[in-house]
């Protein structure tokens, strides 16, 4: 169970581990009122599970309310490394002296926890020119200050600086024991310019076999429903995988993950946005596909809608009458294009093609794309005539 970095802070601050000022924001305006309570410069972080994120332009430093205003916008909604940021944290900026790596990791092999500490740490730790200090916790023997102590100087830090990584070391090993934590990771762990130790990025995956342990509630599990954009909410409801893309006009629902992310590739390949990712799975009832359209229409910025399935466990026909069921609502008003395949494929394209909707039989994603896009702007000419 990966927590994300607000949260994985927020439980480390509850134990005394000192971490930066900021707040969590699930809005733009949201972000903007967090940043006006502190002083630029700023970081502005997408809270999302993946690793990489600073490489990835999910964190970046702005200077002003103009750049905050954008960069929240920009990350708020997109995805990072396949996941989806519905929250920023917004927090102070820290001039640093020195980005220290510390971490705690279950080495399943070795049947033992691994202390690991680095006096080189940040984005590139893989890269840095020693290996991290390390030493084996099994549980039972305990981690002591004076094994802490030694893991700091073997990792160069002396004097008071050395007893402080120490004390740190002890406490967050504690920790590891008490929360269940498969991983517990600091990196970087600041010292500042002006000598302070600050957990700048946390990491912490709890063991979900003895989460029932630990009380999590779903703000540390999850981002809550009423966080979530209120699409999100109803597909998750009904059973639908969706994720809104902002700046698309195409809507796409697909049968699987994999066709849907191709499905979405081609429309970019082919000069325009997919405008979501929507993929509805299997055992899909008309009521469920019905839905599935019905969501697409409530996206005000969608020109036209792509059905890109393969049968598979579902049934062509009864996916047919499901679409048929939301036209008959008036779910969508722009162009459909059908490219539907598997059992009872031949009953499901007469019942669209009786409605005059455009059925693709045995072309490919590409050429059924390619229809759709052709009413578009068809459809745009026909109005500008």
């Amino acid at each position: 169970m990966d927590l994300l970095e607000f949260e994985a802070k927020r439980r480390l601050a509850q134990k005394g581990v000192p971490v930066p000022r900021g707040s969590v924001a699930f809005s733009v305006e949201a972000a903007i009122r967090a940043g006006c309570q502190l002083d630029f410069p700023l970081m502005v972080k997408a809270q999302v599970p993946s690793g990489g994120r600073k490489k990835a332009g999910a964190v970046v430093e702005v200077h002003d309310v103009d750049e905050l205003n954008v960069h929240a916008a920009r990350l708020l909604g997109s995805c990072v490394a396949g996941d989806r940021t519905r929250a920023v944290l917004i927090e102070e900026y820290l001039p640093t002296q020195q980005e220290i790596y510390l971490a705690f990791q279950l080495d399943t092999g070795r049947r033992e926890v691994l202390a690991l500490l680095s006096p080189y740490g940040g984005i590139d730790i893989e890269k840095a020119p020693e290996a991290p200090v390390m030493h084996g916790m099994n549980g039972v023997d305990p981690f002591m200050f004076k094994d802490a102590l030694r893991m700091a100087k073997e990792a160069g830090f002396e004097g008071n600086r050395g007893h402080e990584v120490a004390e740190l070391l002890v406490m967050l090993a504690e920790l590891v024991w008490h929360w269940d934590a498969t991983t517990l990771e600091i990196n970087p762990l600041l010292h500042t310019s002006d000598g302070r130790l600050i957990a700048a990025d946390a990491k912490i995956v709890i063991d979900e076999s003895a989460a029932f342990r630990h009380e999590l509630g779903q703000s540390e599990t999850t981002i809550s429903e009423d966080d979530e954009d209120d699409n999100e909410a109803r597909a998750r409801r009904m059973g639908l995988q969706f994720v809104p893309l902002s700046g698309g006009t195409i809507g796409i629902i697909a049968g699987g993950a994999g066709l849907a992310l191709a499905t979405m590739d081609t429309v970019r390949a082919l000069g325009s946005r997919p405008a979501n990712f929507l993929d509805v799975g299997g055992g899909v009832s008309r009521e469920k596909m019905a839905a599935a359209l019905e969501l697409l229409g409530s996206i005000a910025e969608i020109d036209g809608v792509i059905i890109n399935v393969f049968g598979g466990i579902n049934n062509c026909q009864v996916m047919a009458e499901g679409i048929l069921a939301a036209l008959a609502k008036g779910a969508i008003s722009g162009p459909l294009v059908v490219k539907m395949r598997g059992h009872e494929q031949e009953t499901a394209w007469k019942i669209l093609e009786q409605q005059s909707i455009e059925v693709v039989r045995w072309g490919t994603t590409g050429q059924a794309v390619k229809k759709l896009l052709k009413q578009i702007e068809d459809e745009a000419n026909g109005h500008m005539g």
